[in-house]
């Protein structure tokens, strides 16, 4: 048997199978694949998705305008966010509730400086208003502004990196090769990569040396592929397609 190609599509793969996702999907195949023996290797080819991941899930923004007496709660919906999008919602919060002066001067403000690569929080304080943000509470964004867990009352620049991407590192897993060593763990990894390109994007990941590995049966109807962070947790693609091509080819 010759070298054999593989094109994947998550959204094909969700019309046969609808809990498939597109970081997570199993494509049923045409026909068998029956293989004389073990000898052959499959490696990628190429990635074809939509930089769309997450990298705010279940997060809320607190802060006060009386020096902690009370507090008020900014939901942060689900999405992938940079600093001034953050900032524009806690913006909106303030405006609904009269906190910005008469100048329109915020009581607060939550920028990126990227001369220092870090997030700064700027507490403007007038009238009879005190400011804080409570990066302690529950589903905080410390993290995600590169703060340790605290209240800030005073402005000041985080002392972290911010947290800002939604994984530094994409792994792709597929079903039918042979585990190999992930680090300290055994995984079906075929490929990992940085994503180069920005948010909202769509891109192709087509590796520079082609990376071979030996399958692990001799008859397979379909193949799973999975697309994991770091940690191997699967991406959140949302309903956007991915389109996977492999090659498989005899020893």
């Amino acid at each position: 048997m010759s070298t054999i190609p593989f094109t994947l599509g998550s959204d094909r793969a969700k019309q046969v199978i609808p809990s498939n996702t597109a970081s997570n999907f199993t494509t049923p195949l045409n026909q068998p694949i029956d293989l004389a023996s073990l000898d052959y290797e499959l490696c990628l080819l190429s990635i074809k998705a939509w930089y769309s991941t997450k990298n705010v899930v279940g997060k809320t923004l607190v802060y006060s305008s009386d020096d902690g007496s009370s507090w008020t709660t900014v939901d942060i919906p689900d999405g992938l966010y940079p600093v001034q999008d953050i900032n524009a919602l806690l913006l909106a919060s303030l405006k609904e509730n009269s906190l910005v002066d008469t100048d329109d001067t915020p009581g607060i403000e939550i920028l990126g400086n990227a001369n220092t690569n870090r997030v700064d929080i700027v507490i403007n304080n007038f009238s009879t208003f005190d400011f804080q943000v409570d990066l302690s509470a529950t589903d905080n964004l410390s993290s995600y502004f590169g703060f340790t867990e605290k209240i800030v009352s005073a402005s000041e620049s985080g002392t972290l990196k911010p947290n800002l991407n939604p994984a530094d590192l994409w792994k792709v897993h597929c079903n039918i090769v042979q585990e190999g060593f992930d680090g300290n763990t055994m995984s079906k990894v075929i490929a990992s990569f940085i994503p180069n390109t920005t948010p909202h994007s769509s891109f192709i990941y087509t590796p520079q040396h082609l990376s071979f590995h030996r399958v692990d049966t001799t008859r397979f109807t379909s193949i799973n592929i999975r697309i994991t962070d770091e940690n191997d947790n699967d991406l959140d693609f949302g309903d956007e397609e991915t389109i996977v091509e492999l090659r498989m080819r005899p020893l």
